[in-house]
């Protein structure tokens, strides 16, 4: 969720996408490509839908069954290799 926010965010600020531009440094630092014009059309919408995507994700983070959710992920495959039987799991699975 929060990937798709920061990319609604960077399509709104570049239209193509990208950020840097290829293969150019300064200084050693990336060569960062101008923002789009935000009062295009365009820019527009896309500022619009990384607004919404933004809006999503807060309330994501404010639900309480979320948070445990991907605690127990984190917990379940960020710490340790992925498990061959996963059937253990399927009581925390709401099936309504």
């Amino acid at each position: 969720m929060t990937e798709s926010s920061t990319r609604a965010r960077r399509y709104a600020n570049h239209i193509s996408g990208t950020k840097y531009q290829n293969g150019e440094r300064a200084k050693g630092k990336k060569v960062i490509l101008p923002r789009t014009d935000p009062q295009t059309a365009q820019s527009k919408i896309k500022a619009e839908a990384a607004e919404i995507f933004r809006t999503c994700l807060e309330q994501v983070k404010a639900d309480k069954e979320y948070v445990r959710l991907a605690e127990r992920h984190r917990r379940i495959y960020e710490s340790q290799p992925i498990p061959e039987d996963t059937s253990q799991f399927e009581e925390d699975m709401d099936t309504t």
